[in-house]
């Protein structure tokens, strides 16, 4: 009695893939692994990449080297409920290739870098090199990091869009610290590449209280930071005790548009510096 197995591997990383394929073709010979499969899904919208195996007889074997050798393949990778005959049917619709394989040497005609009879489209590697987008770039780029209370956040909403329109790239939680993330990674992360740290001062800014506004506004001191405190809503004898000596801006219309001046010019600096 014939056993299957389906293996779901990727489209754009198929060569990683292609060792774990030739390793089976290797270690099976055509009595024991009677048939073998690849099929491919060439819709870029969701690509598709799968292996199909029959084998003749037990299985159990085959269940052991996969656990012991190809761990994250046994566990990740194997796909159920999900049967040969549904492929073929989808033949119609042309919604798979479907190639045969009996030798691992085949494989490096059947699963290429490149496109070929059964892959329409490159790796992902191919491709990401000829197409190269700039967004990846900016990533690590200087930001201006926001610090301030979590009980301003609809204040510091209005200074953030502003500082997006104005094209200057800026560190405010809200918009890059999701669910699952590392908090204190990912603070530390924007802090290194931080030049400017804009402090937003007000009634609810209590830096004793609080952990996080005590870490930031500590690391800009320590490192040399440039401290910009924007006053939210404290008057003059309020934020002289909070900041000393400083000079502030306050966080107004005309204020914010000193602001964008300010970072602007630092940003033209440096561009001119670097240049």
């Amino acid at each position: 009695m014939e056993a299957t197995y389906l293996f779901e591997l990727s489209y754009g990383n198929r060569v990683y893939d292609k060792e774990f394929v030739g390793s089976i073709l290797d270690r099976y010979d055509n009595s024991k692994l009677v048939g073998a499969n690849i099929i491919v899904n060439n819709n870029p919208y969701n690509f598709e990449f799968y292996f199909h195996l029959n084998f003749d007889g037990d299985t159990q074997e085959f269940d052991r080297w996969l656990e012991t050798e190809y761990y994250s393949y046994f566990l990740n990778s194997r796909k159920y409920n999900f049967f040969f005959d549904e492929f073929l049917f989808s033949l119609q619709n042309r919604g798979y290739n479907i190639q045969g394989v009996l030798t691992k040497e085949m494989l490096e005609f059947d699963i290429p870098k490149g496109p070929n009879h059964i892959f329409v489209f490159p790796d992902a590697e191919t491709l990401n090199s000829r197409f190269v987008g700039g967004f990846s770039e900016v990533i690590n780029r200087d930001k201006v990091f926001i610090s301030h209370s979590s009980k301003d956040k609809k204040i510091v909403d209005k200074l953030f869009n502003t500082l997006q329109k104005y094209e200057i790239r800026s560190f405010y939680d809200k918009h890059e610290i999701f669910p699952t993330d590392n908090i204190r990674e990912v603070i530390n992360h924007n802090l290194k590449n931080c030049k400017t740290g804009i402090i937003c001062v007000s009634k609810n800014f209590n830096i004793e209280k609080s952990e996080w506004l005590k870490y930031e506004v500590e690391y800009f001191r320590t490192h040399n930071i440039q401290i910009i405190p924007v006053n939210v809503d404290l008057n003059k004898d309020e934020i002289k005790k909070v900041i000393g000596e400083i000079r502030y801006i306050d966080l107004s219309d005309e204020g914010i548009t000193e602001l964008v001046k300010v970072l602007k010019n630092q940003l033209e600096f440096k561009q001119s510096y670097k240049g």
